[in-house]
């Protein structure tokens, strides 16, 4: 009976996977994706980073409805800092694997995005993505994202020293 068990959960475990359905954006190349925007933005050095959903890849001419996230980085320069959460773009780069750690010490990041279903990167430049729709997503994360980024905002004018802000 525990071989049941353990073979039921080995399946399980196996199919709620994304990577392993074949609706997965990866299991289809194509030349276009359309992508929403499923997290906030975070700034970096030289980008903006977020996680994306595939909707669908453009292959062939036709549009395929598919599933799966992705690691996004936009350029800055000329970023839109107007595109937030729920709305939707197309970008024709193709997504590549994210790297292992070099360093055998170092932070798996690869491993720690594949237990949220990220498996796949992608760094745009400003003329290689076009907005094409607002506000796709539930409503009630686009509101609770607009409301922190009023509160940080308050929090940033009230709190001027990065160092206070960053308690």
């Amino acid at each position: 009976i525990s071989l049941v068990f353990f073979s039921l959960g080995a399946i399980r475990c196996y199919s709620e996977k994304e990577i392993n359905q074949p609706s997965h954006f990866q299991n289809v190349h194509g030349q276009l994706y359309l992508a929403s925007v499923d997290e906030p933005f975070v700034e970096k050095k030289n980008s903006f980073k977020t996680i994306a959903k595939i909707i669908s890849v453009k292959q062939n001419g036709i549009w395929k409805n598919t599933s799966g996230r992705l690691l996004i980085y936009f350029a800055k320069e000329k970023f839109d800092t107007t595109l937030f959460y729920g709305d939707c773009f197309v970008f024709a780069t193709s997504p590549q694997e994210i790297s292992l750690p070099q360093n055998p010490e170092e932070f798996n990041y690869k491993r720690f995005l594949g237990f949220h279903n990220v498996f796949q990167q992608v760094y745009l430049a400003p003329d290689n993505w076009h907005r094409i729709n607002s506000n796709t997503g539930n409503y009630v994360l686009a509101s609770a994202y607009h409301l922190r980024t009023k509160l940080i905002a308050i929090l940033r004018s009230m709190l001027p020293d990065q160092r206070d802000f960053a308690v």
